[in-house]
Order: C-alpha cells, then sequence, then structure tokens
C-alpha cells in the first residue's frame, strides 16, 4: 500500500495520547498506524506508511484506553463506517469506431458533440457517472478513441477502473450490448485494453472475464471446405478486409501500426482460413475390379 495519512472522527477519544491506538485490518493482516496523533476529544489521524506487501484496503480499528484506565475498547473491525480503500489507478480503453475523422475536425462543434456523446454512452455502458470517462485523445483509423475511467474516491462500493473497462471490452462482443447500441459507440469495430486491466478486474470480481471478439474480415472470410482453392478464397477476402476495412487488428490489446497491418492480417488470416491446419488422412479406398 502507498503511504496515507487518514482523518478519524468519533466521539470520546480523550486528550491522552498514549490512550489511544489505531490500525487497519485488511485480508493479509493488521498493520498499526504509526502514528496515530490524537487532536481532540472527537478526532485523530492515522498515518499508514508504505508496505507493498499489506495493501490498505480493510477497516480501520481505533481503541482508547489502558488496563490503569479499565480496559482498551475497540471500535468494531466491520461495517462502511470505518472501512478504507486504496483509490485505484485509472484504466485507459482504446475504441475503433467505424466514422470518418474528417467529420470531426479537432477544435469543431462537431468534435465537441462526438466526444460528449461518446462519454455519455461509455458512461451508460459502464455503469458510471459521466464525469469518470475522460477522453486522452483521438486519431484516424477509422476513428481511435484513447480514453481513460477514472477511480471514484468518495466510494467503496462502486465499480473500479479495471472493472469498468472490463465491462466495456466485453460489451464490444455482445452485437445488443448497451455500448453497442449508443447513439455515438453503435459505431465501434474494435476494443483494445491491456491483459494487466482485465486480469485486475477478474481478481477483484472472483469471475473469468470473456472479450474476445470475431472481427468482420473473419465473419465474411469462411472457407466453404478445406481444400486449397477455397482456402486459397477465404485468404484473399480476409487479407483485403482486414488491411483496408475498418477494423484493425490487435497485437497485445493495442491497434497495430500501418506498416504492421500487412503481415499481422497475413498471419491472422492464413490461420483462420485453415493454412497450417492439422489434417487427418481418410482410410484408402478399396480397388473394385469388374
Amino acid at each position: 500500500g502507498q503511504e496515507a495519512v487518514i482523518p478519524i472522527a468519533g466521539l470520546h477519544f480523550g486528550l491522552n495520547q498514549t490512550d489511544v491506538i489505531g490500525a487497519i485490518r485488511t485480508s493479509t493482516g493488521e498493520k498499526p498506524c504509526t502514528p496515530l496523533t490524537l487532536t481532540s476529544d472527537t478526532s485523530a489521524t492515522c498515518t499508514l506508511k508504505a508496505d507493498p506487501l499489506i495493501p490498505h484496503t480493510g477497516n480501520l480499528v481505533v481503541g482508547v484506553g489502558t488496563t490503569w484506565s479499565g480496559g482498551q475498547q475497540n471500535t468494531t473491525a466491520s461495517g462502511i463506517e470505518s472501512r478504507i480503500k486504496e483509490i485505484d489507478p485509472p484504466a485507459e480503453v482504446q475504441l475503433t469506431l467505424a466514422v470518418d475523422i474528417e467529420t470531426i475536425p479537432e477544435g469543431s462543434p462537431a468534435r465537441a458533440t462526438f466526444v460528449e456523446s461518446f462519454s455519455n454512452d461509455v458512461a451508460t455502458a459502464a455503469n458510471i457517472p459521466i464525469w469518470r470517462v475522460q477522453v486522452n485523445s483521438i486519431f484516424a483509423g477509422s476513428i481511435i478513441v484513447v480514453f481513460v475511467i477514472l477511480p471514484d474516491p468518495n466510494s467503496l462500493v462502486t465499480a473500479t477502473p479495471q472493472q469498468a473497462a472490463a465491462v466495456l471490452a466485453e460489451q464490444a462482443a455482445q452485437p445488443t450490448s448497451v455500448l453497442l447500441t449508443g447513439s455515438t459507440t453503435s459505431g465501434v469495430v474494435g476494443v483494445a485494453v491491456s491483459a494487466s486491466v482485465i486480469e485486475a478486474a477478474a481478481a477483484a470480481t472472483g469471475t473469468t472475464i470473456t472479450t474476445t471478439t470475431t472481427p468482420n474480415y473473419f465473419k465474411q472470410a469462411q472457407p466453404k471446405e478445406y481444400v486449397l482453392a477455397n482456402m486459397e478464397d477465404c485468404l484473399f477476402t480476409c487479407r483485403v478486409l482486414c488491411e483496408t476495412g475498418d477494423e484493425v487488428p490487435s497485437k497485445d490489446g493495442y491497434p497495430v501500426l500501418p506498416s504492421e497491418r500487412p503481415g499481422v492480417c497475413n498471419s491472422e488470416c492464413m490461420k483462420h482460413c485453415g493454412f497450417g491446419r492439422q489434417f487427418t488422412q481418410s482410410s484408402p479406398r478399396a480397388s473394385v475390379v469388374a
């Protein structure tokens, strides 16, 4: 966990600094406040030093009193009132939309309208307030929008940026999802979220998150049979659509560069169309002699 100074409010702390102690109880152990500083009978501050082994997510427990004052009384280590949580880092997402970037010139009212509509669609799909969607850049290919989902420092129960990003990645694979039926995001043809973000979201929820989408250049290029002529037709169609279409293939979770695109398309399409596929040799047919 990172170093943090946490304000504490309560009643009857007393005025003797040595009578008050505090600690955070987490799933991996307990870490004391170093120090817990008493500022009044109703307030104190707890300083938690940085510790990579103990995340600062848990319940803050305060103890008041000693054996000389009749015994120590502790707050309950449960309940939302004593719960604290580290602020999660923002999560970056890239969405590719089948839109001509020339229709939304930088600095134009059309660009401002697009960003507002896009942010609203993303917030609705991820079930987060719109202020947590921050568009950082837009570039051609058709349009690739790079944005981050910000954490909510005032809530313990809202989705983390990583969880919200994973929701968007899942919805990009569902044609009837909220994301793909949005007024602007209905044009989404590709999504890129780093593997570390998906892993963090899966770890937080204890579930498996599926984000695989089938690109249109695969859907529109299918070999009728795994014979050479059909496979070559499939490869030609797939490569043309992949190299010139709206969908930019991804590598390691991010759209490939223009210079890499032909090679990536060729590799993906050859695999898709059956080249390198293992075939089971059929049994030889018996000859019939009249």
